[in-house]
């Protein structure tokens, strides 16, 4: 699902909803309803009950995300967490490559040596490696070069296939065969 909207109508908001950001990492305003994910109440257990099923790669603050230096050590400690073994990330380091080359000059990179959209494209990474089903992600950033060597719509579909859900967010649709949602005046109209 592809969300757009102007600056403010509550997209990021509604993708820390999904995930529960809000309201255990900060409050929302007189919430009603709920989130479901397996059968579990997004605001009722907290996030760390929906682990590794969600990835939410925000638009800003990346780096909060991580918790070593760079890749390689992320991927390490994904790898002990999850107890996966060699040949599972060996593939799914293969699948994400043929997407993102570049992931094999950052494994070494610091992530304070990085620019934002290199950071995000490792975040999400770290996210396919432990095998998430749902990724929030919050824009994609300016139109700078490797956005445009990218096709992200070929990669949502990538992750489709492999029966995982995107829900994307953004000030301007963008082309795809996907759903595409407009947010305004946190109301959202099917385009």
């Amino acid at each position: 699902v592809l969300i757009f909207g102007p600056s403010g109508s509550g997209k990021t908001t509604l993708l820390k909803l999904i995930c529960g950001m809000i309201p255990h990492f900060s409050a929302g305003n007189s919430l009603r309803g709920d989130i479901s994910f397996q059968k579990k109440s997004i605001f009722s257990h907290p996030p760390k009950n929906f682990f590794p099923g969600f990835a939410f790669i925000p638009s800003t603050n990346i780096d909060l995300f991580f918790l070593t230096d760079n890749l390689e050590n992320e991927t390490a400690l994904v790898r002990a967490i999850l107890n996966l073994d060699q040949a599972t990330t060996q593939t799914r380091l293969e699948e994400f490559l043929q997407f993102f080359p570049i992931v094999a000059d950052l494994l070494k990179m610091n992530f304070s040596e990085m620019d934002k959209i290199h950071q995000k494209i490792g975040l999400i990474f770290i996210f396919y490696l432990q095998g998430a089903r749902l990724f929030l992600i919050d824009e994609l950033g300016d139109s700078n070069q490797l956005n445009k060597k990218v096709n992200w719509i070929e990669f949502f579909e990538f992750l489709s296939e492999q029966g995982k859900s995107v829900i994307y967010v953004d000030h301007f649709p963008i082309e795809s065969s996907h759903h595409i949602w407009r947010i305004q005046e946190r109301k959202l109209w099917i385009q």
